[in-house]
Order: structure tokens, then C-alpha cells, then sequence
């Protein structure tokens, strides 16, 4: 018992003197060298309390301890597990638009619609006035037609004008209507009268052996409202003297209007 009592003793000892040098105590060794100022450089300035027993029946020795240096960091644990997915962020700002995409290909053709309403009908095409033979007579040949009446009656004409043939710019040509002229001469030619006793528009008769080209009227008969069954291609007319001198004439010619 009396030397482990001497082992405690010369331990608490051992302890006083390190805590001396280290608390700075005037009787602490102040050598760099020795193990009290190596203690003292890596004081990090927080004593701590320590109690030792050297045996189970002997009295707890306490000791004032400093800190030491920090030990080296130790190596890097494994990664833990992943932990739970946060909460959604906000949504950021649109970013800028990006070019344009190559053009498609062209779709398959869809289906034709249907058949829209018939346009108003057009305007025929150009028309053209066509002269017909003139006719002239003389005074004396119409004293000589209506002797009894001196020339009064005697008939001047008839005079026919009829539409052209087919040509590059009208097909078919068509009367569209017609008229006559007058025309007299003399030096007596403002007291002649000569008028227009009748005037029509109907289809060309061709002149067969000694009988003349005529025009046959159309529509044919006098019924109000009938309608003719082909088209007019020439037009007539003829004229009536009422009074015209001896050395006067007069000069009587038909036109017609014809287009497509």
C-alpha cells in the first residue's frame, strides 16, 4: 500500500508541475524545449478538470488538464442515402423563341367543293351595221309607174340587207335590228315626200332564176305573241313616193345591225 500510495503521490506531483508551467507560475520552466512550453504552445486556453485512481480503494487524484492539438481529420464517410425530393420550384421566365422549322410537306388534296351559282349571262360580242343594195328612182319613173295619180303610190324598192357570213369574230351572225335611209336629190328635192311604207327584220331568201332575193318576215303570221323558231340574218324595206318632181330621185337603201 505504501508504494502505490508513493506512485500517487509522485503522480499528483507530476500533474502540479505540469499545470504550474502552464498557468505561467514563477518556479513553471520556461525553456521552449521543455515538454511544459510544447504543452503551453498548443494550449488552446480551455482547462479541464481530470481525475485519476491508480486502484479501486484509493482516493480519486484530480489534476488541472489543457487541451492538446487537434488530431487529423479523419477520413470521408459514406454517402448517405438520397434524401426526399424538395417542393417545385417556381417557373422561370420564357426563354427566347427559336428559329424557324424547315416547311412540311404538302398535304394530300381535300375534296372539291361544290358547284357555285351560274354567273349572269355577258355581253354579246362586237356588232357590225352591213349596207344593203340601194334602190334609186327617178320622177319621171315614178310618173311612169302611177300614171294616173302622177307618180303618186309608185313604190321605191325593196332594198335588203343581210348579215355577213361566218367569220373568225362571229359565229352565226345574227339581225339585231335594222332600218332604212332616204336620201333625195333635185333642185325641187325639199317639196319631194317619199316615206317609208314598211320595214322587218327576217331570214335571207336567195334570189332563184328570175325571182329576186327577199326577206322573209319573222315571226311569221300576225298572232300577238308568237315566236319565231330561228333567227333573223337580214332586214327589208321598202318605200312609197307621195310626191317627187320630174327631174328629181330619190334614193332608197336598207342596213341591219348583226352580231354572234
Amino acid at each position: 500500500m505504501k508504494f502505490k500510495r508513493l506512485i500517487s503521490i509522485v503522480g499528483l506531483g507530476a500533474l502540479c508541475a505540469a499545470a504550474g508551467a502552464l498557468i505561467g507560475l514563477p518556479w513553471a520552466s520556461a525553456n521552449p524545449t521543455t515538454p511544459s512550453a510544447t504543452l503551453a504552445a498548443s494550449d488552446t486556453g480551455k482547462p479541464l478538470v481530470q481525475c485519476l485512481t491508480f486502484d479501486a480503494d484509493d482516493p480519486m487524484v484530480c489534476g488541472i488538464l489543457r487541451q492538446g492539438r487537434r488530431g487529423p481529420r479523419g477520413k470521408v464517410g459514406k454517402t448517405g442515402p438520397q434524401g426526399l425530393t424538395g417542393p417545385q420550384g417556381a417557373t422561370g421566365p420564357q426563354g427566347p423563341q427559336g428559329p424557324t422549322g424547315p416547311v412540311g410537306a404538302t398535304g394530300p388534296q381535300g375534296i372539291q367543293g361544290i358547284q357555285g351559282i351560274q354567273g349572269a349571262q355577258g355581253a354579246p360580242g362586237p356588232t357590225v351595221v352591213v349596207a344593203g343594195n340601194p334602190v334609186t328612182e327617178t320622177g319621171a319613173e315614178a310618173l311612169s309607174a302611177a300614171p294616173i295619180t302622177g307618180g303618186e303610190g309608185a313604190p321605191v324598192g325593196p332594198t335588203i340587207a343581210q348579215c355577213p357570213a361566218v367569220t373568225a369574230t362571229m359565229d352565226d351572225p345574227e339581225a339585231y335590228g335594222g332600218g332604212v335611209q332616204i336620201q333625195k336629190t333635185g333642185t325641187e328635192a325639199t317639196g319631194d315626200v317619199v316615206t317609208l311604207e314598211q320595214h322587218f327584220a327576217g331570214t335571207y331568201v336567195p334570189a332563184v332564176g328570175s325571182t329576186p332575193a327577199s326577206v322573209s318576215p319573222l315571226p311569221a303570221g300576225t298572232t300577238a305573241g308568237t315566236v319565231s323558231t330561228t333567227p333573223a340574218n337580214a332586214y327589208e324595206g321598202q318605200a312609197v313616193v307621195t310626191e317627187l318632181a320630174v327631174g328629181d330621185s330619190v334614193t332608197v337603201q336598207a342596213f341591219v345591225v348583226c352580231g354572234p
